[in-house]
Order: structure tokens, then sequence, then C-alpha cells
């Protein structure tokens, strides 16, 4: 006798249809516009604070140095000896984390500054500026900007914004001042 059932399961589908795969990688491509500057950005910071570390070492270096002697002279060839190992030297050049070089020198009659070149604008920039500002520098120069204890960080902020023209900062000049 022949069996007569029939089955209404439809068969199992294997695999995924197109419109699966494109919503899927629609999916993917949003989270990855909004998430990745973010995370790019959140890098940037990070590195500022990183260099920010390593210009307090310095500063203190160099005041130790001097050690209460308000005079800084000589400061401008004296500071290579007491670059800390975390900054990149090769020679009688000193380099920041974005590669470009940091100098020393005198500022004034009771002074110096420590240089950065070509700081990125953005949320490094103002990382930056805002933890001089709050680590007591006397003043922070942004290209010809000033940046004082009183600069509120939307100031900061402004001075930093990269523009069409140039995404670095020129100077970045930390002053100290006795």
């Amino acid at each position: 006798m022949r069996n007569n059932t029939i089955n209404l399961k439809p068969k199992s589908k294997k695999g995924f249809t197109i419109i699966e795969i494109t919503v899927a990688l629609v999916v993917i491509a949003i989270l990855s516009a909004t998430l990745l500057p973010r995370f790019f950005e959140q890098q940037k910071a990070s590195q500022a604070k990183s260099e920010f570390d390593k210009i307090t070492e310095l500063r203190q270096r160099i005041e130790n140095l001097y050690d209460g002697d308000l005079n800084y002279d000589g400061v401008d060839v004296a500071w290579l000896d007491q670059v800390p190992k975390s900054f990149t030297k090769k020679g009688k050049n000193v380099y920041n984390v974005w590669k470009n070089t940091i100098t020393v020198g005198k500022h004034g009659q009771n002074g110096y500054y420590i240089e950065y070149n070509k700081v990125p604008k953005g949320i490094a920039c103002t990382e930056f500026a805002k933890l001089g500002r709050d680590a007591g520098w006397a003043e922070i120069k942004i290209d010809t900007a000033s940046v004082l204890a009183e600069t509120s960080t939307p100031n900061i902020a402004k001075y930093c914004r990269a523009d069409n023209s140039t995404a670095v900062v020129s100077a970045f000049r930390f002053i100290h001042k006795t």
C-alpha cells in the first residue's frame, strides 16, 4: 500500500536573503559612521593627556635643575639633558607624539617656555590647552591667542577649531613665569 500523506511544512531556508544582507550592511555602515569619529577623537584626547603628562615631568625637571634660581639663563640648551625617556629624542631634536619638534627657551627675565610645533587642531588642541590652563602655566599661546587661567573652555575650543586652511596649530607654547 502506498503512503499518500502530504507534508505541509515548507522546506527550511538555508542562508540569508539579499534584503537581510543589505539591511545588516546598512546598520553596520550607520554605526561605523557615528562611532568611528568618536573613537578617533577620544584617541586624540588620550594622546594629548599622555603628552601633557610628559610636559609636566619635563617642567618639574627644569625647575629642579634651576632649584629656586629665578633666572633661566641657558635653559635653551640645559633642558636637553633633562628630557624624560618617554620623549623621542634624536640627536639634539626632541619630538612629541605627533612627530613634531619640541623646543625650550628663555621667556623674559624670569621665565621659560616649552613649545610644541604642529599640534593637531580639534580635540587634541583643546584638551592640551585645558590641561595646561588647569596646571597653572602663566600663559599658553595657541598661534597668536593667549590662554590664561580665566579662559573658558568654549574660548579654548574656538582657538583650537580646525578650519579649511589648516588642520594643525603652528605654535603651541606653554609659558612659565616667576
